[in-house]
């Protein structure tokens, strides 16, 4: 997928509840304006869910940062995708950072153990979703 293809769909946040996994809801409750918005997500499994609002700066069509501050779940959440041209046309490069720390231990531990495979699942659901937007 092109850069502008991958950006549109990590951009638009409205719909993380349509394919990211345990995203349960996704709000836009600052539009954008000035490349900035904000969303209010809950996320869980089965009975455990939390909702916190994410901050998001948006460089179209290269890159979509998040960050959450105070939240219950997340002492702090700092995410950013980045989108490059890749070498062949309909192609780029991705590069997706996030630095996190849950308030509760137990939270903690357990992202430690599924890490891995937790971020192998949500890179998944975003390239699963271009494939089902641009094939």
């Amino acid at each position: 997928w092109t850069p502008e293809q991958f950006y549109a769909v990590v951009s638009r946040v409205e719909d993380y509840h349509k394919f990211v996994p345990w995203c349960q809801k996704s709000t836009i409750v600052k539009p954008p304006a000035n490349n900035y918005m904000e969303a209010e997500l809950e996320v869980g499994f089965q009975v455990l869910v939390e909702r916190y609002t994410s901050q998001i700066y948006l460089t179209p069509p290269r890159s979509v940062r998040s960050r959450v501050n105070n939240s219950t779940l997340f002492d702090h959440l700092d995410s950013t995708w980045t989108m490059e041209p890749g070498p062949t046309p309909r192609s780029c490069w991705l590069s997706f950072s996030v630095d996190f720390a849950f308030r509760s231990q137990l939270h903690g531990y357990l992202a430690d153990i599924f890490f891995s495979e937790v971020v192998k699942q949500m890179t998944g659901a975003f390239e699963g979703r271009c494939a089902k937007l641009y094939g």
